[in-house]
């Protein structure tokens, strides 16, 4: 079985198990009580995961090793690596609050933007630009926090595993303005993309995980892991910017938009070089955002290649 394949079975099963002990109880009581009562109820729900869950403990634990450093103590991991789960938490609870809340309710919980003038920037170009996220934080407020300001956005996605999350994030997308386009295995999907950063639209797109696509081997925290070509490509082919984009938790519970600085392709007759090092570079600021808010990257399948057959710690 393929790295990417040990990948994709693993976190599908994380998903179902998510979804029977998590995800629909939350749905439930979403319409019934407060955000807050929501978010306190998500963290010893996940708290009882991570303890009773010893594999994706350890897939958590192995990640962060890579992130935090080999020399790190193992009760330093585990600290972060509980609070990845109870932060995941509170953004399911999020998601399925917020879907049925007005889209000005979404954006008072927005206490900082940083970046608005980088995809001023990128746009200025008229070559549309691409939104290239992880899963981080609350990655889907985006889209409704660009719509309100003029911008249209299109939120490129792979269906769930849980069809009951997924009704939620397309009623949620759908509700507050925002165009979404399911990733297929086939050329549809990157003909919507195109056309879309030819009207100078914003193009949303996740960079951490590999669907259809084999991926390419890019030193990330000093090891090899696989990142998709897809956006890469993407962005060559348009000539469009792309522009790393982050919504994370503060202290105090609402959110920051982070838009960096826009990476422009590179682009001589050397295709496949030019791909490597455009990849490069997205992994580079990746790579800096998830060490900042390492207990917010929702990441529960092992990411780099030497860790699909065995983790570290325990």
């Amino acid at each position: 079985m393929s790295h990417t394949e040990i990948i994709n079975n693993t976190t599908e099963l994380h998903s179902r198990l998510m979804i029977r002990i998590l995800i629909r109880p939350l749905l439930f009581l979403t319409k019934a009580l407060p955000l807050p009562i929501l978010r306190t109820l998500s963290v010893p729900i996940m708290a009882f995961f991570y303890v009773i869950y010893p594999t994706w403990r350890r897939t958590t634990n192995s990640n962060l090793r890579h992130v935090l450093g080999k020399k790190t103590p193992d009760w330093k991991i585990h600290k972060a690596s509980l609070k990845i789960y109870k932060n995941y938490g509170k953004y399911v609870a999020d998601l399925s609050h917020l879907t049925h809340a007005e889209p000005d309710k979404v954006l008072r919980l927005i206490s900082k933007t940083s970046g608005y003038e980088h995809l001023k920037e990128a746009l200025g170009h008229g070559k549309g630009a691409i939104l290239l996220t992880c899963h981080m934080g609350n990655w889907e407020l985006g889209g409704i926090i660009l719509s309100k300001l003029g911008h249209t956005v299109n939120v490129v996605y792979f269906p769930d595993a849980s069809a009951h999350l997924e009704e939620e994030r397309k009623t949620f997308r759908r509700t507050k303005g925002v165009n979404q386009i399911i990733l297929e295995n086939s050329n549809f999907s990157s003909i919507k993309m195109l056309k879309a950063l030819q009207r100078n639209e914003l193009v949303a797109l996740q960079g951490d995980k590999l669907f259809y696509d084999k991926g390419i081997d890019v030193s990330f925290f000093g090891a090899p892991a696989k990142f998709p070509r897809g956006p890469i490509l993407l962005a060559m082919t348009a000539n469009a910017p792309i522009l790393p984009s982050f919504i994370v938790f503060n202290k105090d519970h609402s959110y920051h938009t982070i838009i960096d600085k826009p990476i422009y392709m590179k682009k001589t007759k050397d295709r496949e070089k030019d791909l490597l090092t455009n990849l490069n570079n997205v992994a580079a600021v990746l790579e800096k955002y998830i060490k900042k808010y390492h207990t917010q990257w929702y990441c529960f399948s092992p990411f780099w290649r030497e860790d699909a057959h065995k983790t570290h710690i325990s």
